[in-house]
């Protein structure tokens, strides 16, 4: 019995060595992998999921990942067979979503690490600043932080998350009078100001003093 099926290798194992065995899985991801990799096995009882949907006679992008790794590369560890297996099942539902980002001037910014990013958003709304005649000073070493008139302004930067919200992670609580949140989707930007106090006040530190701000996108 596996608690926890995934893409339903645990079964799969059992079928090969002609055992019975009980998969368990509330992923719907998960349920679809395994509908169409025991395609084949009619004598599988299925509670509570429809597996007919996702089966079809052509080899599913899963299965076809599935016996290339088995044919060029027999030694390689069944858990590793199984990572690329499902990679390839989810390789499209990936794909879609990053082709909302398609033609968008920003569709390489997704690809940087969060360090990169930030210091992108710090630059960002520094080059604004200098188009409106506005020239801050650098706070010191950090990109992520400008001062105007002796204001300091910690920048956070974040891209349009798939859920439709902008998230700022690793937002210090203090060393800053106000908190500049630029967040980017495909083709619009969006920019909040934020007073030090207020954000302490609703958000919750974590273990490390830090704190992560999320705003809905409209």
């Amino acid at each position: 019995m596996d608690f926890f099926a995934g893409s339903g290798t645990v079964g799969k194992s059992c079928l090969a060595c002609g055992r019975e065995f009980i998969l368990i899985d509330n992923n719907p991801a998960s349920m679809e992998v395994m509908a169409r990799r025991f395609a084949k096995n009619d004598d599988i009882q299925w509670i509570g999921f429809d597996p007919t949907l996702y089966r079809g006679e052509k080899l599913t992008n899963y299965q076809e990942t599935e016996n290339q790794v088995e044919e060029f590369m027999p030694e390689v560890a069944p858990d590793f067979r199984m990572l690329a297996s499902t990679a390839s099942y989810l390789q499209k539902d990936l794909e879609e979503i990053s082709n909302l980002w398609k033609n968008s001037p920003f569709e390489w910014v997704l690809q940087l690490p969060a360090r990169k990013k930030g210091k992108l958003g710090g630059k960002l709304v520094a080059s604004w600043c200098a188009s409106q005649g506005l020239f801050p000073e650098r706070g010191g070493d950090s990109s992520e932080a400008l001062i105007f008139n002796g204001v300091r302004y910690a920048i956070k930067f974040s891209t349009l998350w798939t859920s439709g919200i902008y998230k700022f992670q690793q937002i210090k609580s203090t060393g800053y009078d106000y908190l500049i949140c630029l967040g980017v989707s495909p083709f619009e930007a969006h920019c909040w100001v934020l007073k030090e106090i207020l954000l302490s006040s609703t958000e919750n530190p974590n273990i490390e003093g830090r704190m992560a701000l999320s705003i809905g996108y409209r």
